[in-house]
């Protein structure tokens, strides 16, 4: 019962999501690795209200209707890192935190006056 209950809330936060977000984005860049799951998150959101909205319109809003629409997710989802071969192992955080901090360097170093760290902090913030 906990099994299902936590791959509902999978479900719910992040699987339609990247689906839609691995189809419309078609550069990965490793910097935008981290915004990931919340575009996911967002995408899953809009993405379940369409669902649910439609399946209620056409009446067909019932438990075979949902485990079908799920295991049509996870075929989806399971070819795009087996028939794609896309490398989840490649992106490397370490990498992409060292960017990031380059970025950050990078911003502080071409402030135009002393109050110029306050401003970025805020901007950061």
């Amino acid at each position: 019962m906990v099994f299902i209950m936590l791959l509902s809330v999978f479900q719910i936060c992040f699987i339609p999501g990247f689906i839609v977000y691995v189809f419309l984005n078609r550069h990965t860049n490793d910097s935008k690795v981290l915004l990931i799951p919340v575009f996911s998150f967002a995408l899953s959101l809009i993405i379940n209200y369409i669902i649910v909205s439609s399946l209620a319109y056409f009446h067909i809003y019932t438990r075979l209707a949902l485990i079908i629409l799920l295991l049509i997710e996870f075929i989806v989802l399971t070819s795009l890192f087996v028939l794609r071969k896309i490398n989840i192992s490649s992106y490397s955080i370490k990498m992409i935190l060292e960017e990031v901090g380059q970025d950050i360097i990078s911003l502080y170093n071409r402030r135009k006056s002393r109050y110029g760290f306050i401003q970025f902090v805020f901007f950061i913030l």
